[in-house]
């Protein structure tokens, strides 16, 4: 719910000295989210491989330590990255994790702020410093984890822009924590 775990218990305990209205409504969003997440069965059929256990190991890292983690394997596909990432983003939940994936045509910053503001269902418009603006205050302060697939489809972006981008969305939201995954 983006609130460490001293504030929720000082919450519930009624000794919050903060805004304890604002944590009772992210609580209770988050609440009826998780409810309808385990009301809800899970669409993926899916097999919790040493390889996905490994990159589920991963994300929690980043999500906890507020930091970017990269999962590369082989040039060949098969071994579940992605399947595994699309598990891990079912089972946090929209409120917890989004993600995306990345195409050779999304290799520059517009393509790139489009995608992530299409995984987190926010408006597409206006200039990339506007769009970079609602990423960021979007993400900022929230403990939610940005995932995404197919990352090494930058690689041929000119002067790596878009990675100096998600560097930029990384700092300016204290660190949101951010999982890259490639080939």
């Amino acid at each position: 719910i983006g609130y460490s775990a001293s504030v929720v218990s000082e919450f519930l305990k009624g000794k919050y000295a903060g805004n304890a209205g604002e944590v009772a409504i992210h609580l209770e969003e988050w609440m009826i989210e998780e409810e309808q997440r385990r009301a809800n069965s899970l669409e993926t059929q899916f097999v919790w491989t040493n390889v996905a256990q490994y990159i589920s190991g991963v994300a929690d890292y980043c999500l906890d330590m507020k930091k970017i983690g990269l999962i590369y394997g082989p040039q060949t596909s098969g071994i579940g990255k992605t399947t595994a990432l699309r598990a891990i983003n079912q089972e946090m939940g929209h409120r917890r994790s989004t993600l995306i994936t990345i195409e050779k045509g999304d290799a520059n910053p517009t393509g790139l702020l489009k995608k992530i503001l299409g995984g987190l269902g926010l408006q597409d418009s206006g200039s990339n410093a506007r769009r970079m603006q609602r990423v960021v205050d979007h993400l900022k302060g929230r403990s939610h984890l940005l995932m995404i697939d197919q990352i090494h489809s930058l690689r041929y972006a000119k002067e790596d822009r878009p990675f100096y981008y998600l560097m930029d969305i990384y700092e300016a939201t204290d660190h949101s924590a951010q999982l890259w995954c490639g080939t």
